[in-house]
């Protein structure tokens, strides 16, 4: 559909107005690489299907994703582990997990408050929270007005 010249013109100008900048899924990376540590419980709420987050953990680390997905990307024999499962009723004992990410799912939830009591439950004194929502100038966003 595009010819070559446009593909060119079209690199040309991320080069120029891009390459430089980072976006919301590389910053979320990155703040996650910051605070995660070989040896923790990490749970990704909300990791959708593919598990993508859960799978660029250090192998040391432990990671479950937990999505209402039934259908997770997972064998569960071997990391990352998947769970079917509520946000607002989690599966997993009370002080669990060291670190919980969350990434453009909050925004969706009917009944936040239940899902944060969740979340507080089953993270361990002095656990940390990610969460990553969208913001209005998302190219998603944009285009949904």
């Amino acid at each position: 559909m595009f010819r070559a010249r446009d593909r060119e013109k079209c690199a040309a100008l991320w080069v120029k107005y891009y390459a430089a900048r980072k976006f919301h899924d590389s910053l979320y990376r990155d703040i996650i690489r910051k605070h995660v540590r070989p040896g923790q419980r990490v749970l990704d709420a909300g990791c959708g299907r593919s598990m993508t987050f859960c799978k660029e953990f250090p192998d040391a680390t432990m990671v479950i994703g937990a999505d209402l997905e039934k259908n997770l990307q997972t064998s569960n024999t071997t990391p990352p582990f998947g769970v079917t499962a509520d946000l607002g009723r989690l599966p997993f004992r009370s002080e669990y997990f060291d670190l919980l990410i969350c990434r453009s799912v909050v925004e969706h939830l009917q009944n936040p408050s239940q899902v944060f009591r969740e979340f507080n439950r089953v993270l361990a004194s002095g656990g940390k929270v990610i969460l990553n929502t969208p913001n209005k100038y998302d190219y998603v966003s944009l285009l949904a007005a």
